[in-house]
Order: structure tokens, then sequence, then C-alpha cells
């Protein structure tokens, strides 16, 4: 399809007048021709929307974002989706994002305002209904709703503090450690190094003061608690309660009394989930594991991984002398999807437990890495790994899986059955540091400020 303009505004008249099925056809015509055309994407999210479809209109809306985040119809559509389903947290740095362009769109102040006195921020909601009723002052149901607010403020505000107390309060910036669980003679701490990382600058680039620590808790700091799992003695647990604030980094896959499968636990019952209930904030990116979360009454944050210049720390080599890279541990399914690509041809270079420095000099002799799913059933995004990885313009085949929608426009991506064609096809392109390239500036457009923003508000 050579005219985009031409078949965009078809398209959009035909679902505009309920050919719903027609329209979905030609914005998926376009997306084969140029996978990269945001509003093509973003319109497939809206016949996907009005056919009632809202976990592909989502994943189309995030695609679109991932390739335009700046755009205000593809924000302004997540927004949207997000409020209907009362996501306010998830909706909450889009409609952000769009304000800061356009401070003077009333309704969507409105709707900010409604987002935190849903999230019980009613403080923040006030100066933004007042900006609101600045702009357009005949808005009678806004007056009240402000008006009810501040008088409930007035109710429920503390003691006034000594004046030199209150500056030093609004001076003081948060300060955040992360805290790495690292048992005494665990030979595998170091699978958890690279999060640990990606939380540490993540946070820096949010602005905040954050460094890294093993088993150790500050009193001054916000204690980012990675590797929580492996803790087995409840005393841990009451220690980093004392400690003050702290938020627990969920990387595990949950089930009704164990984690990732393994055998019925004691220490689940007794130590982690006493560990997640008292944390300020629980961040999981996995829906399924939120789910399960909500049943001990536990409202996980989800947030993403993006781009961090500090994490681009591999030199490739000139000649690369590895053609399929696979690291990290071998399950049953694992093995039977490498087995499948050395069956037809793939020489596969295996590594399972190696440091960084060892293994970063793996990456930077590969062509090109693996990334196949845990298991049918635990078949989530392996983020740190997949990010990591085009963090530092290295091309990743991975089989395709939940929670990729938003990202998946930086890697080469195949069902079960077609992934070991596509990591043999993808080794054979002549071009293939171009191609990793290109996957790394598509991946460098992913910020991740307003992502923070949502663990901070919890904080506050």
């Amino acid at each position: 399809m050579d005219n985009f303009n031409d078949a965009i505004i078809l398209g959009e008249e035909l679902f505009q007048s309920g050919k719903l099925d027609e329209a979905q056809t030609i914005f998926k015509e376009i997306l084969q021709s140029n996978p990269e055309h945001y509003e093509a994407m973003n319109d497939l999210g809206t016949v996907f929307y009005l056919k009632g479809d809202i976990s592909s209109a989502e994943d189309c809306y995030l695609k679109a974002y991932s390739i335009k985040n700046d755009n205000d119809d593809v924000l302004l559509n997540i927004t949207d989706l997000y409020l209907n389903a009362k996501k306010w947290n998830d909706a909450l740095p889009f409609i952000e994002s769009y304000i800061r362009r356009n401070n003077n769109d009333f309704s969507r102040l409105n709707q900010l305002a409604l987002i935190h006195m849903e999230s019980g921020r009613t403080g923040q909601a006030i100066p933004l209904l007042e900006s609101s009723l600045k702009i357009q002052p005949d808005q009678e149901s806004i007056q009240n709703v402000l008006k009810t607010l501040k008088a409930k403020a007035v109710e429920t505000a503390p003691p006034k503090q000594p004046v030199s107390s209150i500056k030093s309060a609004k001076t003081k910036s948060l300060q955040f450690s992360v805290c790495l669980i690292e048992p005494q003679g665990y030979k595998f701490a170091h699978f958890l190094h690279d999060l640990g990382k990606y939380l540490c600058y993540t946070f820096e680039s949010a602005g905040y003061d954050c460094c890294i620590v093993k088993n150790h808790l500050y009193r001054d700091r916000i204690n980012i608690i990675v590797g929580g799992h492996r803790l087995d003695d409840p005393k841990i647990v009451k220690e980093i309660a004392d400690a003050g604030q702290y938020v627990v980094i969920q990387s595990e896959m949950l089930g009704e009394d164990t984690i990732n499968n393994w055998p019925i636990q004691e220490r689940y019952a007794s130590v982690y989930l006493p560990l997640l209930k008292q944390a300020k904030v629980v961040w999981d990116g996995l829906e399924r594991n939120r789910i399960q979360l909500m049943k001990f009454s536990i409202d996980a944050v989800s947030t993403r991984f993006g781009y961090l210049p500090q994490l681009e720390e591999i030199v490739h080599k000139k000649n690369k002398d590895i053609d399929f890279l696979y690291y990290g541990s071998i399950t049953p399914h694992r093995k039977k999807m490498l087995d499948a690509l050395i069956a037809k041809g793939g020489r596969i270079y295996v590594d399972f437990d190696s440091t960084a420095i060892y293994r970063n000099d793996l990456i930077a002799r590969a062509h090109v890495n693996l990334a196949p799913k845990q298991s049918p059933e635990m078949d989530h995004l392996t983020g740190t790994r997949i990010l990591y990885l085009v963090n530092n313009r290295s091309v990743v085949v991975v089989e395709r899986c939940r929670d990729q929608a938003y990202v998946e426009h930086c890697f080469p991506t195949a069902d079960t059955e077609e992934w070991a064609d596509l990591c043999m096809e993808t080794l054979r392109c002549p071009n293939l540091d171009q191609i990793a390239d290109e996957y790394y500036e598509r991946f460098k457009k992913i910020n991740l400020a307003d992502e923070i923003n949502v663990i901070i508000e919890r904080l506050k």
C-alpha cells in the first residue's frame, strides 16, 4: 500500500460509519507495509475498542505510544481506555503527559483531578480543579466538587506546625536505596543484579538520589527490596518494617501458596506475604500476579522499564564468533525450543550462571540472542534480560509471550511454532548490525520518568 494518508482517511471514514471489519483490514494492510505507522496502529486500537476487544485495543494503543510517545490522540486514547476501566494509576502518566503540553484543556484537568480523588489524593485534585475553573468558570458541578473538597481538607487538616518545621519538610527530597537480598552462600544472587541496576538508574533518571546495597537497610532512605522471596526468617521482615517505608519489587510468579510453581513453602505464608502486606508499595509488572495479590488485599502497582543510558555496558566485537547465545536457566520448555533450533542447523552457546563480566563478553561476541519462554504456563516477558540486551544494541529473538505488547517493536518475535525459523532467518540477515541499531533507536524512545510518578504518589 503506497498512499498511507489516503488509506488512513478511508479507514477512519469506515469505522466512523460503523464498517469496523473493513476499517480493520485497511489499518492492518498499512501496518504490514509499515509497522512503524503509529496512526494506523492507533486507529486499529480504536477499531478493537469499538468491537469491545479491550485487550487488543490496549495492546495497539501502547504500541502506538512506544512509536510516538508525544502524540495527543494516542495519549488520550490510552487515557480514556484506562479511565473507563477505572484503572486510575494506569491512566495517570498518559494524561499527565498530555496536560504538560495542553494545560488549557479544562476537561482533561478535571479528569486528572478525578484520578487523584479516586486514588485518595484530594490535596492534588484541588489545584487542578481551581485551574480548570480559571479557564472555564461556568462549570457548576466542578465548583460544587471543589467546595466539598476544600471543606473536607479543612476538617482533616493536621495541627499547625512551626514554620521552620514546615519549611524543612518541603525542602527534604526523597532518597532511595535498592537493597538486594543475598543469603550467605547463595551462588545465584547475581541473577538479580541487572534488575537492581535497572531500579537504581530508573529512580536516578527521574531525579532522585538512589544507591544499591546488599542486605543493608537505611532508616533515612526508602528501602527498595529486591529478592525478598529469598527471605526465610520473619525477624528480618520485622527489621525491614521497623526501618521505615519500603517498596517490594515482586519479580516472581505467584500462586495460591507458593512461588514459581515450587513445592508449597512455609516461608511463603510466614515470611513473604507479611513482607508484601506491610510494604508501602508492591511493584509487580504481571497482571496475573496483581490479580493474585488482590486476593490478599495487596494493591500492586504496575510500571514498565525502558531505555537507560547508564546500562549501556557492552562493547560489541567486530568479529563475532557466536551464532546464537542463550543465557539463563534451562527449563524443559526452553530445552525443547533450543533443540528445535539446533535441529534446523542453529549453533547455540548456552551459559547458565556466569557473572556479568563474563556474560557480557559472550553477548559482545554473539550475533543473535535467544529468549524462549520459561514454560507454556509461565509465559510472561522476561523483561530484565530482553530489555538489557536491546538497551545494549543486541538483537534478541523472543518467543511471543504475555505483557510484551508495549515493547515488541524493539525485537523480532514469533509464536512457539515459528520461533526457531525466525531465529534462523534473523541470523541470515545481511544487515544485522543495522537491524540492531534500529531496534535500539526504537527502545530509546521509551521514557521512564512518568512511570516513577506512580510509585512516588504512593509514598506521599
